[in-house]
């Protein structure tokens, strides 16, 4: 009660005052808000950046203020309006000629209408839509209660007062009908942020859920749809327009056939409210962004897929003309931070890419992995992450400057808390994961549990990180088919001997200089050895001895990309367990690839394309043998088993290893 008792008052008091002071009070009250660190201001200040991208800050930043100051002015406006009388309304709510035909001539017809109502900032004058038009009363509105009661009660007495009726919106459906079957309008606001309940399209390319009902109460009612637009002309002061929809009864040409009227309502009355909003800073600024206007796909065990639900997609696809969706939520993926790894989560980025057309795929990778990410074209943009130094301040700097670009979504592929917290800085708002037993990431909003009976070293690290976006919607299929395959000019064979951080998984030079030799005295084929500028030792300790004609020593010599483009000229790459043997088979080269310590089953190749894993004699499938214990003729006959290596050239038969070399297991 007292509550109801100082809105009166506060309301007289907003009544009595001048206009012009109350909008400087309005004007500074908006700017004040929008300096503030608040969530409202973050989702205003993102709404009107994955609208108007072609738009400068200082232009959103102005479009910002003014909405905040309009939502000052709506809020003293439902307080004063219970004090205006009808003549304030004539002076305040204005038709013009056309639009006043308009609306008598739709009231004048025995289905009434159906007016869609955007959120604008003086919507709440429609209220007095029967005090200027007294055909309108019987106009009727869906309320939703309020609380306290004593709260409620006062505000359907306001909104009543001219006229104006207030339908449930637990039987609003029957009551909509029957009002418009007995000649009444039906004025609804509409939406796009309806989550489950509405119908999924597009919105400033955006994917939006939209509010179907008024098509649907139009095509039950056989009534004519409007789009209402309360133009604001000035503090409190509004001009009428309705501009009559296709689809409906009355209305122009329809765009669609009969039983998709409803479609064509909400499609419609969609495309005319963007266009309204985009022709002028002021239409902009009259709308209210502080609400999420694109909240659809939102629940985190569906966010990687195109909910399988009634959708108007097709139907809006078609009406632009379009072929491919646009690609405006906005998924950032934070790759891992080794190469090998980077490689595996190429199916799962394809498999994201189907399942979500409608993302903008930003790859947030090491510095020195951008280009190899940018030539194979997997993502709408790489973002480097920025060089770390002895200083973190201007790397943490850097990553917090992201925010302005507003993601609405990171995935992380890493494990670690620096990940974590960059997705955090970003100010993402929904940000993926994967927990183990016994950690913590804190900073993730959703995370996919490593189920306690899963043994991670018996299933591949795609598949593993294929549970994890299958725990969040994801239903497409990893493409493992090969990024590339090598050229017409594929004439050496390839060598990896070293592995930059792990000794243990380097093959001996000795066997390497074994390989050599047999490669050189039976084939044709240059051999090339690779590898980092720390591998320099290793592959010159392999090359020493051989003619210069028929080894190539690039370890140290090669960016990342010329490393890609030198393998596709490969018929062969023989390595150890290492990010180029990941590189290789993406590329589809043929390789052959020697594992000891480690797990093929978790890391071995997984692009399909040919490949052999050698394992030592009598080694466990899961690894945890010694690298040396292979043998060089087990290698050679593992080339021979991809027929890139003819058998009757092989090394007499004493050399080879008796044991039939280990394949990978089937891949995930």
């Amino acid at each position: 009660m007292l509550l109801v008792l100082f809105c009166r008052a506060a309301g007289w008091v907003l009544a009595h005052c001048p206009e012009r002071l109350l909008a400087l009070f309005c004007r500074a009250a908006g700017n004040l808000i929008y300096a503030l660190p608040l969530g409202r201001v973050r989702s205003v200040r993102s709404n009107l950046h994955h609208a108007f991208p072609e738009r400068d800050r200082a232009w959103l930043d102005r479009a910002g203020r003014m909405s905040f100051q309009r939502l000052a002015e709506m809020a003293l406006f439902a307080l004063a309006s219970p004090h205006f009388e009808q003549r304030w309304f004539e002076t305040h709510l204005l038709m013009d000629d056309p639009t006043r035909e308009a609306l008598r001539k739709s009231l004048a017809s025995s289905h009434g209408f159906v007016g869609l109502l955007p959120h604008f900032t003086l919507s709440e004058m429609l209220c007095a839509l029967p005090a200027i038009e007294p055909g309108a009363a019987g106009a009727a509105t869906l309320y939703r209660p309020v609380k306290p009661p004593a709260l409620d009660a006062w505000l359907k007495r306001v909104r009543t007062r001219w006229g104006l009726d207030l339908l449930a919106r637990r039987d609003a459906l029957h009551q909509a009908n029957s009002r418009l079957r007995a000649g009444n309008p039906v004025v609804l606001l509409f939406d796009q942020n309806t989550g489950r309940r509405g119908k999924l399209l597009f919105f400033f390319d955006r994917l939006a859920s939209a509010t179907h009902f008024p098509g649907l109460l139009a095509r039950r009612s056989q009534s004519s749809a409007w789009l209402v637009l309360p133009c604001r002309t000035g503090f409190w002061k509004c001009r009428l327009e309705f501009r009559p929809l296709p689809g409906s009864a009355l209305g122009p040409a329809k765009t669609e056939n009969e039983e998709n009227t409803p479609a064509a309502i909400t499609i419609s009355s969609n495309r005319l409210l963007e266009t309204y909003l985009r022709d002028s800073e002021d239409h902009c600024a009259d709308w209210l962004w502080s609400h999420n206007r694109w909240q659809t796909q939102e629940q985190p065990r569906r966010r990687f897929q195109l909910e399988p639900r009634n959708s108007y997609l097709d139907l809006w696809m078609a009406d632009a003309g379009l072929a491919v969706y646009p690609r405006r939520t906005r998924f950032w993926i934070r790759m891992p931070n080794w190469l090998g790894d980077v490689v595996m989560t190429v199916p799962l980025l394809r498999a994201l890419r189907r399942g979500r057309p409608d993302a903008e795929l930003t790859l947030v990778a090491p510095p020195h992995f951008v280009p190899l990410l940018q030539m194979w074209d997997i993502a709408d943009e790489v973002r480097a992450l920025p060089r770390r130094a002895s200083n973190p301040f201007p790397y943490w700097r850097r990553i917090r400057s992201w925010r302005r670009d507003y993601p609405d979504t990171w995935v992380a592929f890493t494990n670690s808390f620096r990940g974590d917290l960059e997705g955090r800085l970003t100010g993402a708002p929904q940000r993926f994961g994967i927990l183990r037993p016994g950690k913590h990431r804190p900073l993730l909003t959703s995370v996919w549990k490593v189920p306690p009976k899963l043994d991670e070293a018996a299933i591949h690290q795609t598949a593993l990180w294929e549970k994890f976006l299958r725990r969040f919607g994801l239903l497409e299929a990893p493409d493992f088919s090969p990024l590339a395959t090598p050229g017409s000019k594929a004439d050496s064979v390839g060598l990896i001997c070293g592995t930059e951080n792990s000794p243990e998984k380097r093959w001996p030079v000795r066997h390497w200089k074994e390989v050599v030799q047999n490669l050189i005295e039976s084939t044709p084929q240059r051999v090339v050895l690779f590898g980092t500028a720390r591998d320099r030792g290793i592959t010159s300790a392999v090359a020493e001895g051989f003619p210069s004609d028929r080894i190539e020593n690039r370890a140290g010599q090669t960016t990342l990309t010329g490393f890609a483009a030198a393998l596709q000229r490969c018929r062969l790459m023989i390595c150890n367990d290492t990010g180029g043997m990941h590189l290789a088979n993406a590329l589809g080269v043929p390789l052959v690839a020697v594992f000891g310590p480690t797990n093929p089953i978790r890391t071995g190749p997984v692009f399909r394309a040919p490949f052999q894993v050698i394992q030592p004699p009598g080694c466990p499938a899961q690894g945890g043998a010694e690298i040396g214990e292979v043998l060089p003729g087990a290698v050679l006959e593992g080339a021979a088993r991809l027929s890139l290596f003819p058998p009757h050239l092989l090394p007499e038969q004493k050399k080879l290893d008796p044991r039939p070399p280990r394949t990978a297991p089937p891949r995930p």
